[in-house]
């Protein structure tokens, strides 16, 4: 197993946990010697030239920098190096201290309340927006899932996700690792993480997902904080589709589902959000982790066909759920 491999690269020995793997990389918890490290494994196909994985180590190091000159809470990097992966490839390794275990966990295993997690999780963001040349379109970026967020104790909260790096290279957004192949997935991916307006919905729509029942609280603190930023931001997000439906009829209701297209994979989320809070049983919850896969995007905006069927699925369930609630009120 490659883990192992690298452990023992590395000269590393103790207990061992698997942690939860990102999307770009395996994470591995290891008590070496009485300390506590997380070691990142990232390994991709663009890595059999090796010029291409010591520039994403370089680009890696400058963004821990950025984040903190403005004040970012993160750990330090303890080491980053490259090591061989069998003879036509290689691997950027990344050890850091164990910081404690990530938000989204916590939530899961109820082993912090939603709220303080969240309130957490802001504080750690405020340098992004707060001490940076630019507000609302940032200089250096972020990925502000509550998997990217841990914390000890449930004391401060601390940023974990620098693969991949987001900054402006040379005056250009970095977005993904590999770049987006279209402008549409590109426009898509700079909207996430470096638009606060997409930062804050994708951290209400994860937060959601993971609390629906807190969905109020979630809410009115990301608008507090939006109204911060601008009460532009603000706006945004008071006036998502989401925000519109429950005072609509079926057919009106469906023509605006209707009117959302595959640039609107953020709106589709938090409506299946807003339905799960509204209709909070195990259905809702399928509903919500069925709309999050077919609404998943990377090189390019999500398939069109996928995006009818899970705007589909939200009339539906909206049709049903209005029913329902109307019959018990």
């Amino acid at each position: 197993m490659r883990r192992l491999e690298v452990i023992s690269s590395l000269k590393l020995h103790g207990n061992v946990e698997v942690l939860p793997a990102g999307f770009h990389s395996d994470v591995t918890l290891i008590v070496h010697n009485g300390e506590a490290l997380v070691i990142k494994i990232i390994s991709k196909p663009e890595f059999a030239n090796k010029a291409v994985a010591e520039e994403l180590a370089q680009d890696i190091v400058h963004y821990h920098h950025l984040l903190k000159d403005i004040g970012v809470r993160l750990p330090p990097i303890n080491k980053i190096e490259l090591l061989a992966n069998g003879t036509n490839s290689w691997d950027v390794v990344v050890i850091t201290p164990f910081l404690g275990y990530d938000a989204e966990r916590k939530i899961k295993e109820k082993n912090v309340a939603t709220t303080w997690a969240l309130d957490g999780i802001l504080q750690t963001m405020a340098p992004f927006f707060f001490n940076q040349q630019l507000c609302s379109h940032l200089e250096v970026g972020i990925d502000p899932k509550p998997a990217n967020f841990v914390s000890k104790d449930n004391n401060e909260y601390h940023f974990i996700d620098w693969m991949p790096p987001r900054f402006r290279k040379n005056g250009i957004p970095l977005v993904e690792f590999a770049p987006p192949q279209s402008k549409e997935g590109w426009d898509l991916a700079y909207f996430r993480s470096y638009d606060a307006k997409g930062i804050l919905l994708v951290l209400q729509t994860q937060m959601c997902r993971l609390s629906p029942a807190s969905r109020p609280e979630i809410k009115s603190r990301i608008l507090e904080f939006a109204n911060s930023i601008s009460p532009d931001v603000r706006g945004f997000l008071a006036d998502l589709p989401s925000e519109k439906l429950w005072g609509l009829d079926f057919e009106s209701s469906r023509n605006l589902i209707e009117g959302l297209g595959p640039r609107d994979v953020y709106a589709l989320r938090e409506i299946a959000c807003e339905l799960h809070h509204r209709h909070n049983t195990p259905a809702g919850a399928i509903l919500v982790e069925q709309i999050f896969r077919l609404t998943h995007f990377f090189d390019d905006l999500p398939d069109p066909d996928k995006i009818e069927q899970a705007k589909s699925l939200l009339a539906d369930c909206f049709k049903s759920t209005s029913s329902v609630l109307s019959q018990t009120a």
